[in-house]
């Protein structure tokens, strides 16, 4: 065998065997580079969303709406915990890439909000509707996101009424003419023409109540009670988040019912007669209820009862507990 040409295939191969570990370590290096700016970009895109959320989660009016454009298609995972009782829920977002697999950012969790939505969003937009929650006394806002477009068939004059301003998400029609890929939401039927309808809202509301919608449920996947504004959280949410949410509210209801109860005791102690300690016992009672519930939903009826008690006695008093 030739000595030098021996020499010559092993200083060959050695090189290209070299050349082939500097590549792999060069690729896997700019890989996890790529990775680690992309899990910090995504980080501050939820970090961004909270802060464009604020405007919102302070508004005075009834389906007040906004968008969020992305740059890309973008997925936001939204997650509802319990923890401590006010619990909070955690926002992650991933962007759509042409290199590499998924990343999804840092969480940020959010703790003053209640963010109705799918468990997980995806789209180029998001749109953002807000509307208040009370409880005899204005308890949060309810902020719904969403990616999708909605259409509602033949919406009594009570939805409509809250869903003015809103034609960019909800598009109202008469003649079963919705717009390709909306979710096609029905009131008091679940099929148009013999097509089922994806969401379907029932009223169910027959005294004490100015329209029959104020108070019933949303039937998707399974049944859903609402009450008043919950209405819109219900329609939008999964309905895990959507009972999450809920039990977060009872429980602030039942904080907010123990601060106004010592509210009231100090305004008597000044001379003032408020006495509304009943009203806000039972409120507490039934918030409780609702909070330690499988169901939470099953108690909104009960809660509003109480509500509309402690409210019409705010407004009887001389002077106002709130």
């Amino acid at each position: 065998m030739n000595k030098h040409g021996f020499e010559f295939s092993f200083a060959w191969l050695f090189a290209i065997f070299v050349g082939a570990l500097i590549l792999f370590f060069s690729i896997h290096i700019v890989k996890v580079l790529v990775h680690s700016e992309r899990y910090q970009q995504e980080s501050e895109t939820v970090v961004t969303l909270n802060i464009l959320f604020e405007p919102f989660s302070t508004a005075v009016e009834s389906g007040k709406a906004g968008v969020i454009n992305f740059r890309t298609k973008t997925k936001i995972y939204n997650k509802c915990y319990l923890y401590n009782g006010f619990g909070w829920q955690e926002i992650k977002t991933s962007s759509e890439q042409s290199l590499g697999k998924e990343v999804v950012g840092v969480g940020e969790k959010i703790k003053d909000k209640y963010i109705f939505s799918p468990a997980r969003i995806e789209g180029e937009k998001l749109w953002l509707m807000v509307f208040p929650f009370h409880a005899g006394f204005k308890v949060a806002d309810l902020l719904v996101l969403t990616s999708r477009r909605y259409c509602f068939f033949r919406p009594p004059n009570y939805v409509k009424e809250k869903i003015e301003g809103l034609s960019d998400i909800i598009e109202i029609t008469e003649t079963w003419n919705c717009s390709k890929n909306s979710v096609k939401v029905c009131f008091d039927t679940d099929k148009v023409n013999g097509e089922k309808c994806d969401v379907a809202v029932y009223g169910n509301c027959i005294e004490g109540c100015e329209d029959k919608f104020e108070i019933g449920y949303v039937k998707k996947h399974n049944i859903t009670y609402y009450s008043e504004n919950l209405m819109f959280a219900a329609i939008f949410s999964d309905d895990k988040i959507y009972k999450c949410n809920l039990k977060r509210l009872a429980f602030r209801i039942s904080t907010l019912a123990d601060m106004l109860y010592e509210k009231a005791k100090l305004m008597n102690y000044r001379g003032c007669n408020v006495n509304p300690y009943n009203e806000l016992v039972a409120l507490k009672f039934v918030a409780e209820n609702m909070f330690n519930a499988t169901n939470p939903d099953a108690w909104l009826w009960q809660l509003r009862e109480k509500a509309k008690m402690l409210e019409e006695k705010n407004e009887e008093a001389i002077c106002k507990l709130y």
